[in-house]
């Protein structure tokens, strides 16, 4: 298959993760997709890691199907999957099962590789305590590129950890960005960011839970547990960040206007709205984010 082409170099896109709230940037990346709007660079956390696949395979329906036709798949998630010891979403079942040839998920895996652009996926090795970001350079067949997803959006306490050359690892957001790779794509040199949030301009992280709670929910973890104790203070950090960079012109930040689920939503009508609204919301704000790339 001939190589796609790029037409934004200078930019990093960004992509937060979120659970099923990630149903809105998917619908906001196939507007991006049908106005044509390439960047070069994507870096994503958990559902940010699957909707980078989408985006560089450029597969719109797929990113509807990851995104709201999988709740209607009986072994989906729910209180079904956590008494079988599953977690709350069968992530086993989402990224390995359903990603077989035929299966709702499944990827065209020789469109994704021929994007040439660089792209990142955070995962955190929770033997280790530290954020590991996954590249082109690092994963170069279809079975790799899913577990890594895989690993990434495996949520601590809610689904399994994912075991990657024999270490455990877990959801990227819980790393030292909070779960907004921004560091990576500064590290690699960006100094522009169109970034898709998944929580609205005036959101405050807070932990849901005592310190304690967390130690001992993740006692075979305690880097882990550590983190997620701290990550409220990365992810505020690395959003005032962006609010530096936005008031400095050097970052869009898509935030959230009508987000309509929680991380955990299973309901395929509210998913299908939420993931209407981000495509709605996009093709609003289409103009400034031409002209923020363009201009």
């Amino acid at each position: 298959m001939q190589q796609f082409e790029n037409n934004i170099s200078d930019t990093a896109l960004l992509l937060e993760g979120g659970g099923m709230r990630g149903s809105y940037t998917a619908g906001a990346i196939n507007m991006l997709l049908e106005a044509e709007i390439h960047l070069n660079y994507v870096a994503g956390i958990s559902a940010g890691a699957t909707n980078l696949v989408n985006y560089l395979a450029r597969l719109p329906q797929r990113s509807q199907r990851c995104f709201v036709d999988i709740s209607s798949d009986p072994d989906f998630g729910g209180w079904k999957t956590v008494l079988k010891g599953k977690g709350i979403f069968d992530t086993h079942h989402m990224y390995y099962d359903l990603t077989e040839p035929g299966g709702m998920l499944e990827l065209d895996y020789v469109r994704f590789a021929a994007n040439p652009a660089e792209w990142r996926i955070g995962v955190y090795n929770a033997q280790r305590g530290e954020e590991i970001y996954f590249s082109q350079n690092q994963v170069d067949s279809e079975q790799k590129l899913t577990h890594v997803c895989k690993a990434s959006g495996s949520m601590p306490i809610a689904t399994p950890v994912t075991y990657i050359a024999g270490e455990a690892c877990m959801d990227g957001a819980i790393g030292p960005s909070g779960g907004i790779p921004l560091d990576v794509a500064q590290a690699d040199g960006y100094e522009k960011f169109l970034v898709l949030l998944t929580r609205p301009r005036e959101y405050l992280k807070e932990n849901r839970l005592p310190d304690l709670a967390y130690r001992c929910l993740l006692a075979r973890y305690p880097k882990a547990a550590q983190a997620l104790i701290e990550r409220p203070i990365n992810y505020n950090r690395t959003r005032a960040e962006l609010e530096r960079l936005e008031s400095e012109g050097k970052a869009y930040v898509f935030y959230p206007q009508h987000m309509g689920v929680a991380n955990f939503e299973d309901n395929p009508a509210k998913l299908e709205e939420n993931f209407a609204a981000g495509y709605e919301q996009m093709r609003r704000e289409l103009p400034k984010v031409k002209e923020f790339l363009w201009g």
